[in-house]
């Protein structure tokens, strides 16, 4: 039942990361990744993005200047991890 979840939950992350990078194509190239662990390429410097990620309650991980990871716990709920995904969502918006 564990692994099943964390399978669902990373299919769900990723077709959440695809929808961010196809509805904010002005910043955003692509998503990517396995399971949980998942990345979102950006065709800016996301750095600057980590500051205000922080101040709504986000830790971002910048790979490479111009990746997001995204890794959550494998004990983490979808409440939680959609929590996350907006926030990011969000950002991407406003950029």
């Amino acid at each position: 039942e564990f692994l099943a979840n964390v399978s669902m939950l990373g299919e769900h992350l990723l077709a959440r990361l695809q929808g961010m990078a196809k509805r904010f194509k002005h910043v955003c190239t692509e998503a990517r990744g396995r399971g949980l662990w998942c990345g979102l390429e950006l065709k800016i410097d996301g750095k600057e993005m980590v500051p205000a990620a922080l101040q709504r309650g986000l830790m971002l991980n910048i790979i490479g200047g111009r990746v997001i990871r995204v890794a959550p716990p494998l004990v983490i709920d979808r409440d939680t991890l959609d929590e996350g995904l907006n926030i990011l969502e969000d950002m991407l918006g406003d950029l």
